[in-house]
């Protein structure tokens, strides 16, 4: 990125992705559901501790009937992500109380060494995910289902 200090400050924000990269892997993955279509496909990996994807990082193939797909922005109605709506075979969005998702992202930040303490932490939710979260909100796609994530002990 041509200022990866703001890309780290902004990091999760729908610019940061390769939007366009995310469309292409979906459109071959709805190509490859039928018959002679079906092929091995390598996708990327994530885990907030490295910090990127990792590409090739998953390899799904030619067996796998089912794949779910999870990302903040594949309902985003903004180009090229408006696309990934028609290119799957149901939708669904889970929502969160923005506290308890505040709640949430703090502690992933300090485990995955993003922040190094609390105070941090939450400065990181408030001045960045949380602004992503109300960006979903505020132009999200219709989803076939809509459910609320709860706390839960377990």
């Amino acid at each position: 990125m041509p200022n990866s200090a703001e890309a780290y400050a902004r990091r999760g924000a729908p610019w940061t992705f390769d939007a366009a990269g995310v469309v292409r892997f979906v459109e071959e993955l709805s190509e490859s559901r039928f018959g002679a279509h079906r092929k091995t496909i390598m996708a990327p990996s994530f885990d907030h501790a490295i910090g990127d994807p990792v590409e090739g990082g998953i390899t799904l193939g030619q067996e796998i009937q089912f794949v779910l797909l999870e990302g903040n922005y594949l309902l985003l109605d903004a180009e090229p992500w408006n696309k990934i709506r028609e290119l799957v075979d149901e939708t669904w969005f889970v929502d969160v109380d923005p506290t308890l998702a505040t709640e949430r992202i703090a502690k992933r930040h300090i485990q995955s060494g993003i922040e190094l303490d609390w105070n941090g932490a939450l400065k990181r939710v408030r001045d960045n995910d949380l602004p992503n979260g109300v960006q979903i909100r505020d132009k999200l796609l219709t989803a076939d289902i809509k459910i609320e994530s709860i706390h839960s002990e377990q």
